[in-house]
């Protein structure tokens, strides 16, 4: 469709395309309001080497630390340490339902590890995510201890987990912009197939023009047909009886 037709079909059908957008546009609004919010908090720890590892002039604390915090992000969400967090902050809860509300980024570049936690509460979610850190820290110490490796790392939080202010889910400005666009197209798409589909003559400009393509559509079927009939019709014919 070339976009002076384009243009004329969305005047002529301005009302379907307005009813569809504000339509579409409302239902997004209306899918905002009823979605519970959903507010996010980081807890970002930071991997530093000890001062045993600073003296190891083979630099082995930088092989460990890299073998080591892959197995961090697992140790975070273990059911050991959310198990300790759901019981200090008297979640009503279990691990595998708490470990659905957490994300645990691991940057081995940066040498720190972001743990993020989700809930309806802002001030639920920087709770979780404070305790899940404090357990995870102290759940890496035992680990070493335990194993006697050496500390040659040391953990710390230096972002401390707080409320958000704005949830991170709906986001209402984001919705919207998404409702406006989706409710223009889906107007307009309807506008064109109603207009397809609409065999209504409103004007005599409508008339002419239907007429006009009903008499080039019959041309362009009987020509065909009346080829076959002169085409048939010659062979029927005798040579001394064809016209001179």
């Amino acid at each position: 469709m070339e976009l002076y037709a384009l243009m004329k079909t969305i005047n002529e059908r301005k009302s379907t395309v307005l009813i569809t957008f504000l339509s579409v546009v409302a239902l997004a609004l209306t899918l905002t309001n009823i979605t519970t919010p959903t507010y996010e908090s980081t807890a970002r720890i930071f991997v530093t080497p000890t001062a045993a590892a600073k003296d190891d002039p083979n630099g082995a604390w930088v092989r460990f630390v890299q073998d080591q915090t892959k197995s961090y992000p697992g140790i975070a969400t273990s059911p050991k340490v959310l198990s300790a967090a759901i019981s200090d902050l008297n979640l009503k809860t279990n691990p595998g339902d708490l470990s659905k509300k957490l994300s645990v980024t691991l940057m081995t570049d940066t040498m720190w590890l972001d743990i993020q936690a989700r809930d309806s509460s802002p001030t639920v979610a920087a709770e979780i995510a404070q305790k899940v850190s404090a357990h995870f820290m102290s759940e890496v110490s035992d680990i070493n201890k335990q194993a006697g490796l050496p500390s040659l790392v040391r953990l710390t939080m230096i972002g401390e987990p707080k409320p958000s202010a704005a949830p991170s889910n709906p986001q209402p400005r984001l919705n919207l912009l998404a409702g406006g666009l989706l409710g223009l197209v889906a107007g307009i798409s309807f506008a064109i197939i109603r207009d397809r589909l609409d065999k209504t003559v409103r004007s005599s400009r409508q008339a002419k023009q239907r007429l006009a393509d009903d008499y080039i559509g019959r041309r362009r079927r009987l020509r065909p047909l009346a080829r076959r009939f002169t085409s048939g019709l010659a062979k029927d014919q005798k040579p001394s009886q064809l016209p001179t």
